[in-house]
């Protein structure tokens, strides 16, 4: 991917999207917020959720691939983890994502406040996606995953 983003403007995105989560969180009542508007989809709650494990669960991963370039991570979508989270926490008070969104966020934030440009390069495998650089990994699990989410959050708001 030769358009990686850089450090600062992986972290203006991370702002962005972390703004808009919370705008989200703030507008939505309770029906919007626990009620399955979409079948087959989760409800805003669990995307919510998912998203602060999803923040926390890829910090970690960065750690290691900086503790150890060129490691495996990753994991795939029916990862029992990331299924278990939404199951128990879709339904957190809304207090409680509230936290967690910036709890994650803020561990995003000091993994990239930590880095330098040339860290970004770090050879990694991901799980199902292969060899990429650490950047690459940030980008779209993290950056784009976040990005991605705000907007499924904004069609469950309507």
């Amino acid at each position: 991917m030769a358009d990686n983003r850089t450090l600062p403007q992986m972290k203006t995105a991370l702002r962005q999207s972390q703004q808009s989560l919370l705008d989200i969180l703030a507008r939505a009542d309770d029906d919007m917020l626990y009620q399955r508007i979409i079948k087959d989809e989760w409800s805003l709650a669990e995307n919510l959720a998912h998203i602060s494990e999803a923040r926390s669960y890829f910090t970690v991963e960065c750690q290691k691939v900086l503790a150890q370039p060129g490691i495996t991570v990753g994991r795939l979508i029916s990862d029992a983890g990331r299924v278990q989270n939404v199951q128990d926490h879709g339904h957190d008070a809304r207090e409680l994502l509230h936290q967690k969104l910036l709890r994650s966020h803020e561990q995003v934030m000091q993994l990239l406040e930590q880095m330098n440009e040339n860290d970004l390069q770090q050879p990694l495998s991901h799980v199902r996606l292969g060899p990429q650089t650490l950047g690459e990994f940030i980008d779209h699990f993290i950056v784009d995953h976040d990005r991605d989410h705000v907007r499924q959050s904004m069609v469950l708001l309507g």
